[in-house]
């Protein structure tokens, strides 16, 4: 069994336990598990029990299934009790799938965690793109991922992010399409009139000779959703084989997930992070 503990911070005093668990957003079969043994500090309590700052919560929940450590160093953004945010480097995947099963970023936080000796499940937020470098948000516990999820489903977590692309791009505007499965191609996706709504806005602020640097922000979080939405409008991005991009300028995916903004849940502080231009993005953008 894995056991989670909790500080109750000012801004949970007097809550009841029911209502601290549901502030997370927990589904009833986790709540129900969770609630059955909470203790504060050390006592077997009500869910009706009514919290105090610097109360120790804890509950304890089977174990859940551990992946394999990955020898491989991340560069840790940002990192506290209940977050673990990362630069996640060009080409890998960022969990496990049919094929690849232990040289993932999953598995290499895995071996971050096992090197401080802390045997926590590792839990992912959201997901980037193999080719996709960038901030990605790991939390450290179910409380934080639950509500994590919760508020990523609402796009209440600001991403931004910095692509450079095909050609001279002219303007900022919003790119309203949907987006589906490529009939045609597996890995594909394409923008049309069928499949999930999705919503991409863009800003220009630099052009080069051959290519254009943008800010991009999303208000719905599709597969390849900056990469289709971008060929659709005729600029694919720069070293997207897969869309078309221009490989003459780089053969890398010119994709960087740089800025991240939430509120930390348990202190309502902003959490605000932002990360500079790659040193490939850096070369092109300052070309002559």
């Amino acid at each position: 069994m894995a056991k989670y503990e909790y500080i109750i911070t000012e801004k949970f005093n007097n809550y009841k336990v029911l209502d601290f668990y549901r502030y997370f957003y927990l589904s009833k079969t986790k709540l129900g598990m969770i609630r059955q043994n909470s203790t504060v500090n050390g006592k077997k309590v009500y869910e009706t029990y009514i919290l105090k700052t610097n109360d120790v919560l804890s509950f304890v929940l089977p174990n859940e299934k551990m992946v394999e450590p990955y020898k491989k160093k991340i560069e840790v953004v940002f990192e506290d009790k209940n977050f673990l945010i990362i630069n996640k480097p060009l080409d890998i995947l960022v969990h496990p799938d049919g094929v690849n099963l232990n040289k993932t970023l999953v598995n290499a936080v895995r071996y971050y965690f096992d090197s401080k000796g802390d045997h926590t499940i590792v839990r992912y937020c959201h997901r980037l793109d193999f080719s996709t470098t960038g901030l990605i948000i790991f939390v450290k516990d179910p409380l934080t991922n639950s509500y994590m999820n919760e508020k990523i489903s609402k796009h209440l977590v600001k991403r931004d992010y910095l692509a450079i692309v095909s050609g001279i791009l002219d303007g900022n505007g919003t790119i309203d399409k949907k987006i589906g499965k490529d009939r045609h191609h597996n890995s594909r996706r394409r923008a049309g009139n069928y499949g999930l709504d999705a919503v991409t806005n863009y800003h220009v602020i630099k052009k080069m000779k051959k290519c254009t640097l943008v800010k991009l922000s999303l208000t719905t979080g599709r597969t390849h959703q900056i990469r289709v939405h971008m060929k659709y409008i005729g600029h694919p991005l720069v070293g997207d084989l897969l869309y078309g991009g221009n490989i003459s300028i780089s053969s890398n995916l010119m994709l960087l997930s740089y800025k991240l903004e939430f509120l930390n849940p348990y202190t309502n502080e902003l959490i605000k992070l932002t990360l500079p231009l790659t040193m490939e993005m850096e070369r092109i953008v300052n070309e002559k």
